[in-house]
């Protein structure tokens, strides 16, 4: 994994959107790392949503994985944050939060509503100490800096 410091130096001339008929800039995009694409993604709108990864990355983070948010005590928490991706997104987003290049912090359903995808499990109105019996879904976005409470993805389960 690249450092930060690299990272931000690679994504530099990217630092605003481009036409999407401008296929110089496009192709050369393509050519960053996952990790790069990413953070410039993140980097460049804040406060991103799982459901903002799928229309941006589409069938590159497909797959049959869901995270679940870890929790302190290592208890099962039954707290999902997404599901439907593969081990390459996964394990890139996993290595970007314990680098602490990005943070998930937590978010209100109302972002997924509005950016198009909700998960098929009842809302988690907060997630309690001991966790859930039953699954539950925790609407989360990535940033750039570190909320008051930021979560930890400690559990990768396959659908």
């Amino acid at each position: 994994m690249k450092t930060l410091k690299e990272i931000k130096q690679n994504i530099k001339q990217f630092n605003c959107y481009w036409d999407a008929d401008d296929t110089e800039t496009t192709n050369k995009f393509n050519q960053l790392s996952l990790e790069e694409r990413i953070y410039w993604f993140i980097n460049s709108k804040e406060h991103i949503s799982f459901a903002e990864f799928h229309r941006f990355f589409g069938e590159e983070m497909e797959g049959d994985i869901f995270l679940e948010l870890g929790g302190d005590n290592g208890k099962k928490m039954n707290c999902y944050a997404w599901m439907g991706m593969n081990k390459t997104f996964v394990d890139t987003i996993k290595a970007m939060i314990d680098k602490e290049y990005i943070f998930l912090n937590p978010s209100v359903f109302l972002v997924y509503l509005f950016d198009g995808k909700l998960l098929p499990l009842p809302l988690a109105k907060r997630v309690p100490k001991n966790g859930y019996k039953e699954p539950h879904w925790v609407p989360v976005v990535f940033t750039t800096f570190r909320q008051s409470t930021s979560f930890t993805l400690k559990e990768v389960k396959t659908c």
